[in-house]
Parts: structure tokens; C-alpha cells; sequence
């Protein structure tokens, strides 16, 4: 499994305190691709790319980050287990109270699949899953496909046998 427990984060990727000087702005989703105005926030917070600049919150809990060393989206592991398929736990990474897709592995493409409405939103369409294969990669698809109990398309051959769960 390609899950990363939170014993396994480098201590300096956990999430900690940074102290109250440290901001981020801070803004919601309010539906048809509107948002609320930004609100500086005076609290840190803490993401597996550095330290957050910027939080737009969709609704059930999702967050789309931008940090200081990366970006992409959370969601708290509790909201996560109820929302997420067993397939995209399986290739997020945990990281704290979260569960995360970094944008720049092409995690983020999981996210949206999992999450058509956030990709109409952001992207103005739905992700297909055949973008998922592309974007992670044969294994972690592999990953994703299996721990969702379904057939993996061998796309290496031409006649795109489709090979048996092992």
C-alpha cells in the first residue's frame, strides 16, 4: 500500500506550530464557481509543501493549499474515510489529521476524479480515468485500481487484455 503512515514523515513534515505571527489567507467555495472574499488568518497551518499561503475550504471539508514548497488538497482523515474511495486512501499520503494529493505527482488528479464537482469548478470538467492512469502513473493506478476492487486494463499489449486481480 502506498499509504504514508505519519511515523514514517520526517519529523520536520509533521505538522506543528509555527508560531502566531505566521498568516494565510483564507477563502470558501460559495457555489457556481463564486468565493467569499479572503480573511487573513493569524493561526499557522501546517501542510506536507511547507506552510500554507493560501486555503480555499469546498464544501464536505475538502481544501485546496498552496504552500510554500508545493501544492494541492486536504481533507481530515475522519471526513476522508467517509468520502473517499478505498483506492484514493490507498495513494494519498496521511499527514497529521489529513489525507493529502499533492499537485505536482499528479495525486491532485485522484482528487479530482474522486471529486467531479471540484473539477468542474476548478477545472470547468470532469476528470476521466483514463487522465488518473496518465497523471499517477501504471503503479500507483495499479494501486488505485486494485484497492477498489476492479480490473486493471493492461494498456502495454494492443489488443488491451484485461489481466486478473492478484
Amino acid at each position: 500500500m502506498n499509504t504514508f503512515d505519519n511515523d514514517n514523515v520526517e519529523e520536520e513534515q509533521k505538522p506543528k506550530y509555527i508560531g502566531n505571527n505566521t498568516t494565510y489567507q483564507l477563502r470558501s467555495h460559495i457555489g457556481n464557481g463564486e468565493y467569499s472574499d479572503y480573511e487573513t488568518r493569524n493561526s499557522p497551518f501546517a501542510t506536507p509543501w511547507g506552510r500554507a499561503v493560501e486555503v480555499t475550504l469546498f464544501k464536505r471539508g475538502l481544501r485546496e493549499v498552496t504552500a510554500t514548497k508545493g501544492s494541492g488538497f486536504m481533507i481530515s482523515k475522519s471526513q476522508a474515510k467517509k468520502v473517499l474511495s478505498p483506492g484514493a486512501l490507498a495513494v494519498s499520503r496521511e499527514y497529521g489529521g489529513y489525507v493529502s494529493f499533492k499537485e505536482e505527482s499528479g495525486l491532485s488528479t485522484v482528487f479530482y476524479y474522486e471529486f467531479p464537482e471540484v473539477s468542474q469548478v476548478l477545472l470547468g470538467r470532469e476528470v476521466t480515468l483514463e487522465e488518473v492512469r496518465k497523471d499517477v502513473g501504471e503503479e500507483l493506478f495499479a494501486t488505485y485500481m486494485e484497492a477498489n476492487g476492479e480490473n486493471v486494463v493492461d494498456t502495454i499489449t494492443e489488443s488491451s487484455t484485461v489481466r486478473p486481480l492478484v
